[in-house]
């Protein structure tokens, strides 16, 4: 695993706590729990929250953190079925200006996260299939037995949703700041 991020942001991070140096399995499960925990985390929220110190709505960085899932999901997957191992980097607020990420609602956000954590832990899955030869962990992939609970107005089937507990606690990075997740105690 690649050590750059505690490297530049410190292990655990200055900013969130989060510890760089997590096991493998631990961040996948992580991932997997995502939409489950950012629906519960943000419970009541309308999106259009913002913390003064930062730029993005809560709407925003949901969809932020969908759109990083994707992307890595894509060159993952690329790279898992022959393509170049180059990786292109991008600008996260060109994209959210080019997605118009304040116009999309909160309930969309989450449903795009969910989406991209599918995505995600597919193309995880693909990669150690072709790439390592071997499959992965049975608790590394998603639980597609569940149902999101962001629910579709057009009443089509609703999306695949995920759970995950790391080290007998649920997790959520990031999010820790903003106003909706104020009240709760940081572990």
């Amino acid at each position: 695993m690649s050590t750059w991020g505690g490297e530049l942001y410190g292990d655990p991070c200055r900013d969130c706590g989060y510890e760089w140096s997590i096991s493998q399995s631990d961040a996948v499960s992580l991932v997997l729990g995502l939409p489950e925990n950012y629906h519960d985390l943000l419970s009541g929220a309308d999106g259009r929250e913002r913390h003064r110190e930062l730029s993005w709505s809560v709407a925003g960085y949901v969809l932020h953190v969908a759109d990083t899932l994707r992307i890595w999901a894509e060159r993952l997957a690329g790279i898992a079925l022959g393509a170049p191992s180059t990786v292109a980097g991008y600008d996260e607020n060109l994209l959210a200006q080019a997605r118009a990420h304040e116009a999309i609602a909160l309930e969309g956000a989450l449903w795009s996260l969910d989406r991209a954590v599918g995505d995600w832990a597919e193309a995880v899955r693909l990669a150690i299939e072709k790439l390592v030869g071997a499959r992965p962990p049975r608790a590394w992939r998603a639980d597609r037995s569940r149902c999101c609970r962001v629910q579709c107005p057009r009443r089509v089937p609703p999306p695949v949703g995920h759970r995950a507990v790391v080290g007998g606690r649920r997790e959520v990075t990031g999010l820790g700041s903003f106003p909706q997740a104020a009240n709760r105690p940081r572990e």
